[in-house]
């Protein structure tokens, strides 16, 4: 097999094609380019010693989609033959990896170079590019390979995509339910949520519409030879394109590894709460030491976050790092704007940025607030610290409500 061989099949090209379907080494490379297409969809995500098995995801539902779709067109397209010499998946799931290349494209790095929100809408467009130029590669070789109709087979890969479709957007959904609990979405999650109801809908568009051209495509055209040519013994691995392959890959991986693992070194700082030991840490670096997919603690757009934010609050003390400073006031901001106080109790980790440079500024600018989420939670069994602090609010010209009050009000 050549590399210009899979060029031209995802070009569609009828000789490529037919000379992919019958090399015994097409399965092996393709392989090969779903491991790369793991690569590419997780380098700047994934730090391989903690959650290496992530890579291997793609092979894992790559292999189980093939079954299914593989499965689900024996039956719309049964064989002309009910018995077929043995290899015929194996065929079919050689020009379904061989598709892989095409997720190369996740690896273009859209958090690095835009802002969150249009990051996460870049990167649910290549999501859909990738997923519709799969269908058409895929049904372009079984047109080819069957000598069945072209728009027929399309609409049948369809039918059963906008099921694997329809099943993974509720589950991408179900990932989102802790909306429920009172905290609101991140940017990128916000575009998550839109996209995935978007998705649903048109899955089930999709799978009508599919379905019924498939059905009138049977009936006018009468074609039934869903049959593959068995791979044959010839066929020679092309080590050296694979070797290269992975050696580029490699390259793009390893600059990313470094900058995962200090993510990964100061989320371990912060889950065993050596708070001081973390923000001293960051301010050795800068930013872009870091990984700017994952963002560093304390992520208060998660329950974990919140739980570590007065610590990490209380670790500051003036001197470290602008950048760092600022992460930390920034996780407050996103706390105070989560509906549910009782949530995002995060009035503790107010008093540790008055003693900041700028941090009365800062606490007046949110005053409402600041009041709101105050007033919910102090009542006449708060601890002495809240007492304190309600007297340093006060100073600074915010409305507390006295204490009796406030427990009165929710009895």
């Amino acid at each position: 097999m050549r590399p210009i061989d899979i060029l031209w099949y995802l070009l569609g090209r009828e000789d490529a094609i037919r000379r992919v379907a019958a090399n015994k080494a097409s399965i092996k490379v393709g392989f090969v380019l779903v491991l790369t297409a793991g690569i590419a969809r997780e380098y700047d995500q994934t730090y391989i010693p903690h959650f290496g098995i992530r890579f291997l995801l793609p092979l894992l539902t790559s292999l189980l989609a093939a079954l299914v779709i593989y499965g689900f067109l024996r039956i719309v397209l049964p064989p002309r033959d009910a018995e077929q010499p043995s290899g015929r998946f194996r065929c079919f799931l050689g020009l379904f990896w061989m598709t892989a290349p095409l997720a190369w494209v996740y690896a273009f790095p859209a958090e690095h170079l835009f802002a969150p929100r249009e990051a996460a809408w870049i990167n649910i467009g290549l999501l859909a590019f990738v997923a519709i130029a799969r269908v058409l590669v895929l049904s372009r070789a079984i047109a080819v390979l069957t000598q069945i109709c072209f728009v027929r087979v399309l609409a049948s890969v369809l039918c059963i995509s906008s099921v694997i479709m329809g099943i993974g957007s509720i589950g991408a959904a179900l990932s989102l339910v802790r909306l429920m609990g009172g905290l609101r979405y991140s940017p990128e999650e916000e575009v998550l949520s839109a996209a995935t109801n978007f998705a649903f809908v048109a899955s089930i568009c999709g799978f009508f519409v599919a379905a019924i051209t498939a059905g009138v495509l049977a009936k006018v055209k009468q074609e039934s030879r869903f049959e593959f040519p068995c791979v044959s013994d010839s066929g020679v691995m092309p080590w050296k394109f694979v070797v290269v392959l992975l050696a580029t890959w490699f390259v793009v991986l390893i600059p990313q590894q470094y900058r995962l693992a200090r993510n990964h070194h100061a989320m371990v700082m912060v889950h065993r709460e050596n708070y001081k030991e973390f923000v001293q840490f960051l301010s050795k670096h800068s930013p872009e030491d870091f990984n700017q997919v994952k963002r560093l603690p304390p992520d208060t757009y998660e329950y974990h976050g919140l739980s570590h934010l007065a610590g990490i609050a209380n670790a500051l003390d003036g001197s470290e790092a602008l950048w760092v400073r600022e992460m930390v006031l920034n996780s407050i901001d996103v706390a105070l704007q989560h509906r549910d106080p009782y949530v995002s109790r995060v009035t503790p980790a107010i008093a540790p940025v008055l003693r900041l440079p700028g941090g009365e500024d800062w606490v007046k600018a949110r005053a409402l607030k600041i009041e709101e989420r105050f007033n919910r939670e102090y009542d006449r069994h708060a601890p002495p610290e809240m007492t304190s602090l309600a007297q340093r609010l006060k100073a600074l010209g915010l409305k507390i409500a006295d204490p009796e009050q406030t427990s009165g009000a929710r009895q």
